[in-house]
């Protein structure tokens, strides 16, 4: 959306956010999961996941030459101990948005789990930016 359309977004809030190719997890299960034969097996939500992430990596690669283009303030909220995202996403995110603030709130001991865990973080995020 911020790259689309700059001049509808006011911000960008990103929690826990996947943005950097090179952490993403090399998982062999994703392809066979993804072809016609295995996919069928799958229950709807597994399947779904599966498809979302197993196109990531190419997606994100993608987007390497344009995040220079983003231009609306940005926070990341992250955390330390997320198994599911790699914390380094958040370095990645501050050395890619190179032409807007980057604020980055790390949780060293936070999961992947911050809508539930710490929802305050999000909801300060939010504040602060509408502030803006």
């Amino acid at each position: 959306m911020a790259l689309d359309y700059p001049e509808l977004i006011d911000g960008l809030i990103m929690v826990a956010p996947s943005i950097a190719p090179e952490l993403e997890p090399k998982e062999w299960f994703r392809a066979p999961l993804a072809t016609p034969f295995l996919k069928w097996m799958l229950p709807r939500s597994i399947r779904a996941s599966n498809d979302e992430i197993y196109k990531l990596k190419p997606q994100l690669e993608a987007l390497l030459p344009h995040w220079k283009e983003i231009r609306t303030p940005v926070v990341v909220i992250q955390g330390g101990k997320d198994s599911l995202v790699h914390p380094d996403n958040a370095a990645f995110a501050r050395r890619m948005l190179v032409n807007t603030t980057v604020e980055v709130v790390f949780v060293e001991g936070m999961d992947h789990f911050v809508p539930w865990s710490n929802p305050e973080l999000i909801r300060e995020a939010v504040l602060k930016m509408s502030n803006r």
